[in-house]
This record gives structure tokens, C-alpha cells and sequence, in this order.
């Protein structure tokens, strides 16, 4: 049994993880200074003091899972690009010892 790397799909499924990551880490960046922003404007008032001690708490948690996933999609898209390359060369490698 042999397995075999498609190398071209992997960079390119590679790359679009890379494409997805940059997207996200734009359009979140964006909507997360909306997030703020908005929060900023909520005021200090004993009406808006109410909702903030509820609001809060959601908000960190919703930051908290999303401002990693940028990166993680990035990181995942570099790895399938690194993996095609090391195979190619492995690949290279095992092909130019045959001959001796």
C-alpha cells in the first residue's frame, strides 16, 4: 500500500486557509472595534451600570473564542503549505537515491 500526497490540492486547500484567516483577522478586527466602540456609548448611569454587569461577562467570553481563530486558521493554512513542501522534497529526496 502506498500513500500519496496530492501536493498541488494541498498547497492550494493551504493557501485558501491562509485567504479564509487573513478575511477573518480583517472583518473581525473591524467588527470587534464596532464591539467596543458601541460598549463605549453604553454610559455610567445606574440604567446602563444594570447592563453592563450582564452584557460584560458575554462579551469577554465571545472575545475571548474569537480573537484566536484568525490565527488558528492561518496557522493551519501554513501547515498544510509546509507539509506539501517537506513531502515534495522527501519526495525528491527518495527519487534521487534510487539511482545509486
Amino acid at each position: 500500500m502506498s500513500v500519496d500526497m496530492d501536493i498541488t490540492t494541498v498547497n492550494r486547500i493551504g493557501a485558501q486557509l491562509v485567504a479564509i484567516g487573513d478575511d477573518m483577522e480583517r472583518e473581525w478586527g473591524k467588527f470587534r472595534r464596532t464591539i467596543e466602540s458601541e460598549r463605549a456609548g453604553i454610559g455610567v448611569d445606574p440604567l446602563g451600570t444594570a447592563f453592563l454587569g450582564g452584557y460584560r461577562p458575554s462579551e469577554v467570553s465571545v472575545l475571548s473564542h474569537a480573537d484566536p481563530l484568525p490565527a488558528l486558521w492561518q496557522a493551519d493554512g501554513h501547515g498544510a503549505k509546509i507539509s506539501a513542501a517537506t513531502y515534495a522534497q522527501a519526495d525528491r529526496d527518495a527519487a534521487a537515491g534510487l539511482g545509486k
